[in-house]
């Protein structure tokens, strides 16, 4: 009988651990999403930057 309700107690906190996990894994994840929508906006304003001073430096 004990063994029973250990093994239902740990099974339990095992399936709360996983959730807390899983909760952990996706506010990684969005967090790593948004700063890679942040970088990949500041990749294209140093790409817009470098093409308009290349221009520039093309004009005599």
């Amino acid at each position: 009988m004990a063994a029973g309700l250990d093994y239902e107690i740990n099974l339990k906190a095992e399936v709360e651990i996983m959730a807390s996990h899983d909760k952990l894994d996706r506010i990684r994840m969005a967090r790593l999403e948004g700063m890679l929508a942040d970088q990949s906006t500041r990749i294209e304003a140093i790409a817009k930057a470098v093409g308009a001073g290349a221009e520039k430096a093309r004009r005599p």
